[in-house]
């Protein structure tokens, strides 16, 4: 057997018990099928500014407001994503996992120069409760979720959403609350961070936002 075919079988088989995994679970069906269906096991070119190309192992579901499950490369408001969203995907017993959720195109989309902006950065996500969003809770949250709050004039914003599988528990993390200043979240580079930690991607999905009118109330939340 050809090595290609191997790794199609594989890749085949993979899916097969990724989707027998989530349909098991008790993820509504609506998510469910919205979540197959967000990325399709592609890597989205929006996601190479924070993460080298790597082939998705599993999808992950993101669901703004309790209602809207977020499609992959699609635009938000601000305001829909305020509120920190709930994260479900098929992971797997005994494993834990990490979140970060970050802004390539801070301050400006043309210039940006205080790329990456951390929004959301959760770690030791157990692999139990992952499916039906219940395994955040159990995690350690580093950065403290801060919506997209793009300013006036700066374009539209990508925002990635990249899910890392770790290779140990990790400890030591430093806190970043919510209304933290903007300068500890600037500069921030997610391939730095996972190098560090030792953290395999096996998830992403992308969004977009612009300026709303929500943004002024939310920036002016945190310090500079």
């Amino acid at each position: 057997m050809s090595c290609d075919l191997h790794c199609l079988q594989a890749a085949v088989g993979l899916a097969n018990r990724l989707w027998s995994e989530l349909r098991a679970s008790r993820v509504p069906n609506g998510f469910l099928a919205a979540a197959m269906a967000a990325s399709g096991g592609v890597f989205p070119a929006a996601a190479s500014a924070v993460v080298d190309e790597f082939a998705p192992l599993m999808t992950v579901s993101i669901i703004l407001s309790g209602r809207v499950c977020l499609k992959e490369g699609e635009e938000y408001t601000p305001t829909m994503c305020e509120e920190p969203p709930a994260v479900r995907f098929a992971g797997e017993a005994g494993k834990l996992y990490t979140l970060i959720l970050s802004d390539p195109d801070a301050p400006l989309v043309a210039e940006p120069k205080f790329a990456e902006w951390q929004h959301w950065i959760v770690c030791n996500i157990p692999g139990e409760g992952a499916a039906d969003g219940s395994a955040l809770a159990a995690a350690d949250v580093a950065t403290e979720y801060f919506g997209s709050a793009p300013g006036q004039g700066s374009g539209v914003h990508r925002y990635c959403f990249a899910l890392y599988e770790q290779a140990e528990p990790m400890a030591d993390l430093v806190r970043i609350p919510r209304r933290s200043g903007f300068a500890v979240r600037r500069s921030f580079n997610s391939r730095k961070f996972a190098c560090k930690h030792g953290l395999r991607p096996v998830a992403v999905l992308t969004y977009r936002a612009q300026w709303d009118e929500r943004v002024p109330s939310l920036a002016a939340s945190i310090t500079v």
